[in-house]
């Protein structure tokens, strides 16, 4: 993954988010994340799409509910 590749939509009180947040992290993988509950810009993207609940995982234009890191790594491989 490069810098833009991955975007996070995340709310303040989603578990699943701080484990994909750390999984980014700990493998050192470029990611941008915004708060849907603290960024009314990052709002209006999420309710764009339609989506029902956090964590949204955006992997080069393709939006992923939750989080499952075989799935990311899949799409981005998918998505050259």
């Amino acid at each position: 993954a490069g810098p833009g590749d991955l975007h996070m939509y995340s709310s303040d009180t989603c578990t699943t988010c701080i484990d994909a947040r750390r999984w980014f992290q700990r493998y050192e993988v470029p990611f941008t994340e915004c708060s849907i509950e603290r960024d009314p810009q990052c709002r209006a993207k999420f309710d764009a799409l339609r989506a029902f609940g956090t964590p949204i995982i955006v992997v080069r234009d393709l939006p992923i509910l939750g989080f499952d890191p075989d799935r990311v790594l899949e799409t981005l491989q998918a998505a050259r």
